[in-house]
């Protein structure tokens, strides 16, 4: 008789085991559901993030530049920016000196421009909203007594292929 509690006592600890298998299998349907999700779902639109770090470095170059001359013919080499790449996929940058972000836009003179995008479709109201426009940052900052308007614009996308 004694023999008969023992083996029930052992019995209780594989049954306790059903749970710590239950709860592995959940965890991992729950990650492949989240795969899956991940993998098919929406893609993320980093354009607006892309624009305003941008418009931080350029700022960042532009208040450690010694004069503006330097800053329009040493552009890729002080900000540690490639102008090709950033013209290939698709960012726009304007500088201006003593005008605001508005004017700046358009004005047709400039410290440094860059970029095939039409720096104007940043100040459409419906561009917020519309995922087809540029994704603009506008910045006006003072430097040495002097006013600047940084305009940068992202319009890259990431290339993503549905299967």
């Amino acid at each position: 008789m004694m023999k008969n509690k023992m083996n029930k006592k052992a019995e209780s600890g594989q049954q306790v085991m059903v749970f710590a298998f239950l709860f592995l299998l959940v965890l991992i349907g729950m990650g492949i559901v989240g795969g899956v999700v991940v993998y098919y779902g929406k893609g993320a639109d980093f354009r607006k993030i892309d624009s305003e770090i941008l418009n931080y470095r350029i700022r960042e170059c532009l208040s450690e530049s010694i004069n503006l001359q330097q800053f329009k013919e040493n552009f890729s080499s002080l900000c540690s920016l490639n102008k090709t790449v950033l013209e290939d996929k698709g960012f726009t940058i304007k500088v201006c000196q003593d005008l605001s972000p508005e004017e700046c836009a358009n004005s047709k003179e400039s410290i440094f421009e860059l970029g095939n995008t039409h720096i104007q479709a940043c100040f459409i109201n419906a561009a917020e909203n519309n995922p087809e426009y540029v994704k603009c940052t506008k910045t006006e900052f003072f430097d040495k007594g002097e006013k600047f308007s940084i305009i940068t614009g992202s319009n890259q996308r990431i290339a993503r292929v549905n299967t």
